[in-house]
């Protein structure tokens, strides 16, 4: 895979290196109280605080590495701690495989991919578990299930992730013949379950190949779905039992050219745009289209409709609010915010697909170029996984910068045979990879690979991946940041730490003379295992939560001893009082969620309590409502909003 530096990404006020050092202290901290729960055989809190170091390593926490030999050695032991579990019967009864997700979701794309998979897949029976729903489970997806011959199972949120884990562990060696993982990057539930050998084979969808994740210690196959997610897998997540599963997609050729011409019609005069008109359509979360650097993708839409006079763009998931609202005034209306839409129902009334940058969004990309449209690519200046690369895609030439992207697309939107010709090229090779017979015999292939038993497989070796990638992501990550600090991230981390462990989480003065220590330079080379380079470690005891490196400090004034000191006692003060209204919040999520609507109410008042200022708060406000709202009459306005009654 060829190896290009990114010109688009400048420095300016972030510091990608100090903002990693810092990261890895941090992560460094939550694994040595995960090492310190483990040695006390205190395994819930090993799970706590595993989620804990995950959740960060895969959010804003990142610090250039994908995945933790050491943290998972540590819920391999845990996973030691289970019951033992038995095979069932397998014989005389039709296969089944099991599809696991940390959370379903109606529309978003690793539930899609569940779903779609065990709609193609209809030889088998397949069955869904589900380990920290939030709600109710997706209908759509519990049709699937239940057309297949298989059953949704949604274990109670509320439960510790250990309890959780054996419970997952048991369905799974009892009904299971294969089991998917399509969990999230932080989920420790399934590693722990399937952390002992035995029992069906394992199969990870690396759905999140952009970010660190656990569970490489218990695949026995990773399915990648694009070439640059593969080849993380293999060099920075030191994992070689790695195939290529392309994304399955509905295929479109089926649906009546009548009823997508009604579509067409309807679209567009329901939004006002002119049948002559060409419609430029873009699809991705908001969030995937805040600019860093000169990678703005409103300003250059803008551009490119600067250069076609009878153009519209339409622009699925941003609404119509912020730069997107003063995009459209700028125009005179033809860029268009829809929100959250069917984009199905879009692709059918564009014309050409502007794939967002600087994060890209892979799924609808390939439902766009599926459903026959030309696509332009996000330009090279976004590096892979960020961009869109992998099976079906060839056929489309990357923008070299976004000079290049504004005329590939000034291009095709003013040349009407061209598009037509590229939209039927990328269709063709899109459908035979990724619908019908051709993502089927892909599948066939896999199951041809798959082991008889499950293996674990601690010895996987992480390695660093290329500095301007993890400089790249960091930039991102940060980039509506007007400044970042020692505090700002410390907080962020031990925030959540609050509200996914029981303890009373801080920052004791051994990690903040880390962290300071790492800000004066004095602390240089890391360790995959340990995290910083330094020769001393100081006891973790399990009934604190500190776990950071002691390192020396340079010599001090008394004042500036003080300072420091004080400063670490407000952040403490703040990580506490934010801390406790995030824990009171979810647990008041969960209790809603589970049925148990008196004490979420008392949940949310205790949140009051704690902070006044919940008054002004548009979460706290609505939760609130919620347990104040019979769970039948709640129902009905949903049903009701969604049109269904």
């Amino acid at each position: 895979m060829q190896q290009t530096r990114p010109q688009g990404i400048e420095a300016n006020r972030i510091n990608p290196d100090q903002i990693a050092i810092w990261n890895r202290v941090l992560f460094t901290a939550c694994l040595r109280n995960v090492k310190a729960w483990g040695s006390g055989n205190r395994f819930n809190e090993v799970l706590q605080w595993a989620s804990v170091s995950g959740w960060f390593a895969s959010r804003r926490g990142w610090f250039g590495e994908l995945s933790s030999s050491a943290l998972e050695a540590e819920l391999l032991r845990a996973a030691r701690s289970l019951p033992p579990a038995s095979r069932g019967n397998r014989a005389y009864r039709r296969t089944r495989w099991l599809h696991v997700l940390s959370e379903a979701y109606g529309t978003l794309g690793h539930t899609n991919l569940c779903r779609r998979w065990i709609q193609y897949d209809t030889a088998l029976a397949h069955d869904v578990i589900l380990l920290d729903q939030k709600g109710e489970a997706p209908a759509n997806l519990v049709e699937a299930v239940e057309e297949s011959g298989g059953r949704c199972v949604v274990l109670d949120a509320g439960l510790p992730l250990l309890q959780r884990a054996s419970e997952l562990r048991a369905y799974a060696w009892e009904n299971a013949d294969v089991v998917v993982l399509h969990i999230h990057p932080e989920d420790v539930i399934a590693t722990t379950a399937f952390g002992v050998g035995g029992g069906p084979p394992v199969l990870f969808v690396n759905h999140a190949d952009h970010t660190f994740w656990v569970g490489c210690a218990v695949a026995d196959l990773v399915l990648d779905i694009r070439a640059s997610g593969h080849f993380w897998t293999k060099q920075a997540r030191g994992v070689e039992r790695a195939l290529m599963m392309p994304l399955p997609l509905v295929n479109s050729e089926q649906e009546p050219r009548q009823r997508s011409d009604v579509a067409r019609q309807r679209v567009r005069r329901h939004f006002a745009i002119p049948d002559d008109a060409t419609v430029l359509l873009t699809v991705g979360h908001p969030l995937k289209y805040e600019p860093i650097s000169s990678l703005n993708f409103l300003d250059t839409a803008v551009r490119i409709l600067q250069q076609c006079g009878n153009a519209r763009l339409v622009a699925v998931g941003p609404g119509d609010s912020g730069a997107w609202r003063a995009a459209k005034q700028a125009t005179g209306g033809r860029v268009l915010g829809v929100g959250y839409q069917d984009s199905a129902l879009f692709c059918r009334a564009a014309d050409l697909y502007l794939e967002g940058f600087p994060a890209g969004s892979l799924t609808a990309l390939l439902e766009a170029g599926e459903a026959g449209l030309a696509c332009v690519r996000a330009p090279r200046e976004v590096v892979p996984p960020f961009s869109s690369d992998g099976l079906g895609l060839d056929e489309v030439k990357q923008p070299r910068d976004v000079e290049d992207y504004v005329r590939t697309a000034v291009g095709l939107a003013q040349d009407a045979n061209a598009r037509v010709e590229l939209g039927k090229k990328l269709q063709h090779a899109i459908r035979s990879h990724h619908c019908g017979e051709g993502w089927l015999g892909r599948l066939r292939e896999v199951k041809g690979l798959i082991p008889e038993r499950h293996s674990v497989y601690p010895d996987f070796r992480p390695t660093p991946v290329e500095q301007h990638r993890r400089d790249w992501l960091i930039q991102y990550l940060h980039r509506n940041d007007p400044q970042v600090s020692i505090s700002t991230i410390a907080a962020e981390a031990f925030i959540e730490a609050w509200k996914r462990t029981t303890g009373e989480p801080q920052i004791d003065k051994a990690l903040w003379a880390a962290l300071k220590a790492c800000e004066c330079g004095e602390v240089h080379g890391f360790s995959t295992e340990i995290g910083l380079g330094v020769d001393t470690v100081p006891h973790c005891d399990p009934g604190a939560t500190h776990g950071a490196v002691r390192t020396p400090r340079p010599k001090q004034c008394f004042l500036s001893t003080f300072q420091d000191a004080a400063t670490l006692w407000w952040l403490n003060k703040r990580i506490r009082r934010r801390g406790l209204r995030e824990r009171l919040m979810a647990n008041a999520s969960l209790a809603l969620a589970s049925g148990r609507q008196d004490l979420a109410r008392k949940l949310t008042y205790a949140c009051l309590l704690k902070r006044i200022s919940s008054l002004s708060d548009l979460a706290w406000i609505r939760m609130l409502v919620k347990t104040h709202i019979s769970p039948r009459w709640l129902g009905g306005v949903k049903r009701m909003w969604k049109g269904e009654v």
